[in-house]
This record gives C-alpha cells, structure tokens and sequence, in this order.
C-alpha cells in the first residue's frame, strides 16, 4: 500500500506550505497531493481551492487575480 499525505502533513501543519510538504517526506508519505493554479498574470500558486473563501475568509478568485492582488 502506498501512502500519499493530504495536501502535506497537513495534521502538523498548515495545508499546502512548504513544512507541511517536507514533513509528509520526513514522516515516510510515498507522495503528497499538490493542487497548482495560475493566477491572472500567470504565476503558479499552490492553491486548492477556485477562490480564497474557505482558507482564507476572502472572496478572490485566484485565475481572476493577480499574484499581487492574492
């Protein structure tokens, strides 16, 4: 069985951050989920979500905002 970590080691830490990634590799996960969108100018941001709502409190929408604007 292989076992993939939830957007990281999202128990231990915040979802989709650099620390939760790298604690799912120290702590043995054969792989983790990474959700990847495209801001309005283009930049790659680890996002899960369509828009900022449930993470965040905010009503953006990350293809229809820039980096900045996020």
């Amino acid at each position: 069985m292989l076992i993939y970590a939830h957007r990281g080691a999202s128990a231990d830490y915040p979802e989709m951050t650099e620390s939760a990634y790298r604690a799912a590799v120290t702590q043995g996960a054969d792989g983790f989920e990474c959700d990847l969108r495209l801001t309005k100018d283009g930049v790659a941001v680890l996002w899960h979500d369509a828009d900022l709502k449930r993470r965040a409190n905010h009503a953006a929408v990350v293809h229809e905002s820039t980096y900045s604007q996020l």
